[in-house]
């Protein structure tokens, strides 16, 4: 008998939370759902999501619903600018706090800027690093000049002259890999702690390989990280071994650079002449201010006072700058290689695609008062010349826009108690809500045929367009959480393509593995996605 009373209970309860509250009673039963199981459960989302077909997915509902749609009991994608209509200045300008999705990111157990999900926690991070990262700072740094010009005339430019005149193929993705590479941890740890990928492509493609099989098994602990702890409590571990001795080796390469770019301060602060380009700028500008941050927050604890912005100090302050530090430079921000290198591997296909806007490029790049060719050695233009070029602008507008490196969703959660999406009152706290670039760079009103490769877009002086292309524009995010890195994944990239197309003619020997994967991050699906031909221009003197 009691066995029957649980069984109706049990009955009872699910027909009413899965059936009966999502149908009739829910703040959220006004939505468009995406699915005829949307409204129920979460388990058609997870499957797409686990397949990486997510992105289209997601897509293909708003095509379908609307702007905002149900995605689950308990989530919500929107698809749209305006704040009145639930868009992205609502929830993302609005700044709710991101989702757990994110406590991922974390690293030696410690949380970075990335992966912080309060507001207190984040700001203080970006307070310390938003001035290395801003325009100004990047574009004036005399460091960053030694760094470009010490990459591109040593490096770049020489590998792929070599290989230009051997008849030998580019792969091109791993060459935009490793360049990146060297950029971001030259400028992070200085050009002595930084990392010769260009030097060594056979060790950037095995490092690839690591990075990225940990990536088949973050579903687990992103999606569904209750059901992964249950099920490793009975002794079933769905991420394997290989992952977490990945994620090892990783961690020991990082604090490595750490550790040779602290050598580099104590020179510095000895008074020892080191060369520009090896002072490590991010390395020391974040340790100086996470040490005078532990000062403040050691004195505070004394006095009792409490602060809402607090620093997790129980954990070493090695750890916490090598925790920051990895997430600039092997997450998935755009500063970091691996979407640079995307990034860059999308910009060279299209423009080897179409040779008119390839030949146009150079002659703009060419009327550069200095332009990056062989005769200029080893000087470069100035970071504001280059960044002011209307047509390389474009081109790297529009190749974030088609190709966005992270096309996918980046969820925040709704606050308490309550709030409004648009039309939809009463929204309540704790949804997980999302936007993705994929969407937001398709909306045809924004960027007409937006499935096509369209530069000359960005050229357009029509009233209001411009803008509204730039509003529709999401590559780097919006609002406080932003991409930080953005002005550096800008002027390293432009300065790129710069010293590319002034020197040589692309062309494509084998692009059969260029279609772009379906995930958060979108790298090419082939191992080997891109071969390009490398012809050197003759130099006008």
């Amino acid at each position: 008998m009691l066995a029957l009373v649980l069984l109706a209970a049990t009955t009872l309860y699910a027909l009413y939370h899965v059936l009966l509250y999502p149908l009739l009673l829910s703040p959220l039963r006004h939505v468009p759902a995406a699915h005829p199981l949307a409204r129920h459960t979460r388990l058609w989302m997870l499957r797409a999501r686990y397949l990486e077909r997510d992105n289209r997915t997601t897509h293909a509902a708003h095509v379908r619903h609307g702007p905002v749609v149900l995605l689950g009991p308990r989530e919500i994608s929107v698809n749209c600018v305006d704040g009145a209509a639930g868009g992205i200045r609502s929830v993302y300008a609005g700044n709710f706090d991101k989702d757990e999705w994110y406590a991922f990111f974390a690293n030696f157990g410690a949380h970075n800027m990335f992966s912080s999900v309060a507001h207190g926690p984040h700001s203080l991070r970006k307070r310390m690093l938003s001035h290395v990262y801003s325009k100004s700072f990047v574009q004036g740094s005399a460091a960053m000049a030694a760094i470009t010009a010490g990459l591109v005339w040593g490096r770049l430019l020489p590998l792929l002259r070599e290989m230009g005149r051997t008849g030998e193929g580019v792969e091109a993705y791993g060459v935009f890999n490793a360049y990146t590479m060297d950029a971001i941890t030259a400028w992070v740890f200085g050009m002595r702690s930084s990392t010769n990928r260009l030097r060594d492509l056979e060790g950037n493609r095995a490092w690839l390989e690591t990075y990225w099989s940990r990536f088949p098994y973050r579903f687990y602990e992103q999606e569904v990280p209750d059901f992964t702890r249950w099920m490793r409590r009975i002794g079933i571990e769905l991420v394997p071994e290989v992952v977490t001795s990945a994620n090892l080796d990783i961690e020991g390469w990082i604090l490595g650079m750490c550790d040779q770019a602290s050598e580099v301060v104590k020179e510095v602060e000895a008074g020892k002449s080191v060369k520009e380009e090896d002072v490590p700028t991010v390395y020391s500008k974040l340790k100086d201010e996470m040490e005078k941050d532990r000062k403040k927050q050691d004195d505070k604890e004394k006095s009792h006072e409490f602060d809402s912005e607090k620093a997790d100090n129980t954990v070493p302050l090695r750890l916490q700058l090598a925790s920051e530090l990895w997430d600039h430079i092997g997450s998935l921000r755009h500063e970091s290689p691996i979407p640079a290198g995307i990034f860059l591997t999308y910009a060279a296909w299209e423009l080897s695609r179409c040779p008119e806007v390839q030949s146009r490029l150079r002659e703009e790049l060419l009327s550069l008062s200095s332009p990056p060719t062989t005769s200029s050695a080893p000087s470069l233009p100035r970071s504001q010349d280059v960044d002011a070029l209307p047509l390389l602008h474009a081109v790297v507008m529009e190749t974030l826009r088609i190709h966005p490196s992270i096309p996918g969703s980046q969820p925040r959660k709704t606050p308490y108690p309550s709030c409004t999406l648009g039309p939809y009152k009463d929204i309540p706290g704790g949804i997980r809500i999302n936007a993705q670039a994929y969407s937001l760079h398709r909306n045809e009103g924004a960027f007409p045929r937006p499935e096509e490769w369209i530069p000359d877009r960005w050229l357009e002086k029509l009233p209001g367009e411009t803008d509204k292309k730039e509003r529709w524009f999401w590559a780097f995010g919006s609002g406080g959480r932003m991409c930080v890195g953005s002005n550096f994944a800008m002027n390293s990239n432009k300065f790129v393509l710069a010293a590319i197309y002034s020197n040589f003619r692309t062309s494509i020997i084998d692009d059969s593995g260029m279609e772009q994967s379906d995930g958060y991050t979108a790298p090419p699906i082939g191992k080997s996605p891109l071969i390009l031909k490398f012809e050197e221009l003759e130099q006008v003197s």
